[in-house]
């Protein structure tokens, strides 16, 4: 017997979840700037709109009037990792990649599964009496279903498989772009690239933890429930709350390159010799000690060259070459420098740690805790209790 229809708290989150979803995507591909990126993350909000759809399709019976509505997401989950990955390429290209020729290969999973599925191409008579009897019947136990459910089962374990994999791809494309921003850039960027990292591992989870375990509950019990769908459901709403809250609190994360500009072809190493590189290493390090530029927390690479008088991509492989550092890194080690003087003065021991990583150049606590740690072995508290 098919379940009484379902209406409850958890349900209405759902349908909130589904307004929010639809104001957030329809703003992201209106915001011009944040093409093609911001375009990207609205298409998958869809995805996850689309399956919210189904669930409820579900609680309220909506498929008997609308048939051909169930099942209609079957494979759609193929196209939440290459959409999501697309986005963190555009995000993190001074270009702003959109989709090239090459990319429509990664739909393909997806194409395949609305080929081979059989429940989506049936009448609408045949695909209730289906629905109905996937919704009632013990799994594996009906042989007219016993193909559908097991490829239903392949295909579920593929998606969650696939996105996994475009997550992780992200993740790591994320770190690249972290490594080479820090060539350019002496300040963290928590704000925004920290988002987008949390970003990625948070849909790693809702996926590793959320989509297995609602499948394999459902294995382990034999009948469909519908409070199985919250397992995933609701994760996949909070994800879709989170996109909405950044989309308006931090707007730059949805356009390409988020605040950074990096010249590749500018900065791309020189010819230079070792005996300039040497005698320019003496200069950039006096230069160093004497004006303490680091202690401007936007420096960059760029206004460090032109003050010394080098061009940037000769200051830049003087700090790999004669410091075997980044250009974060480079700076960073000066600050930390600045740092120990100040904790090490007795007239400045009542200063606030904030207080203390602001006059370094650090423009906020966190960072300044963590590199002083990696620099030191103990936290800038820990450091003036035992010096």
């Amino acid at each position: 017997m098919i379940q009484e229809k379902l209406f409850d708290w958890w349900a209405l989150v759902i349908v909130l979840g589904i307004v929010h979803g639809l104001v957030v995507a329809f703003a992201l591909f209106l915001n011009k700037r944040g093409r093609p990126a911001g375009s990207m993350l609205a298409l998958l909000v869809l995805i996850l709109i689309w399956h919210h759809l189904q669930s409820l399709s579900i609680y309220l019976g909506f498929y008997k009037t609308f048939p051909h509505f169930y099942g209609a997401d079957l494979g759609s989950l193929f196209l939440v990792g290459p959409l999501f990955y697309f986005y963190i390429r555009s995000v993190t290209s001074a270009e702003g990649l959109g989709i090239k020729n090459q990319d429509w290969l990664h739909i393909i999973p997806f194409v395949i599964t609305v080929i081979l599925h059989p429940v989506l191409f049936q009448g609408s008579v045949q695909k209730v009496e289906t629905i109905q009897a996937w919704l009632t019947a013990t799994r594996y136990d009906n042989p007219a279903l016993k193909r559908a459910f097991l490829l239903d089962d392949v295909i579920f374990w593929l998606e969650s498989a696939h996105m996994l994999a475009y997550l992780g791809f992200s993740l790591f494309t994320l770190k690249g772009y972290g490594k080479i921003r820090k060539q350019y850039e002496s300040k963290a960027h928590e704000s925004n690239y920290q988002w987008l990292i949390y970003l990625t591992v948070a849909m790693m989870i809702v996926v590793a933890v959320s989509f297995i375990l609602q499948k394999s509950l459902y294995l382990a019990l034999n009948y469909y429930y519908y409070s199985l769908d919250y397992i995933y459901i609701i994760p996949m709403t909070i994800v879709i709350y989170s996109i909405g809250f950044f989309a308006i609190r931090r707007p730059v994360v949805f356009t390409h390159d988020l605040d950074f500009k990096m010249r590749v072809t500018k900065y791309a190493r020189s010819s230079m010799s070792q005996e300039q590189s040497a005698a320019y290493a003496r200069k950039v390090q006096a230069y160093m000690q004497s004006e303490k530029p680091y202690l401007n927390s936007e420096l960059k690479l760029l206004e460090l060259a032109e003050a010394v008088g080098l061009k940037s991509n000769h200051l830049s492989q003087v700090i790999n070459e004669q410091f075997g550092k980044s250009f974060f890194d480079f700076i960073n080690s000066y600050r930390i420098e600045e740092a120990r003087r100040i904790l090490n003065d007795p007239d400045r021991d009542k200063e606030k740690l904030l207080g203390v990583a602001l006059d370094c150049g650090f423009n906020n606590k966190v960072s300044f805790n963590n590199y002083f740690k990696k620099l030191t072995g103990l936290t800038p508290k820990a450091y003036r209790e035992n010096r």
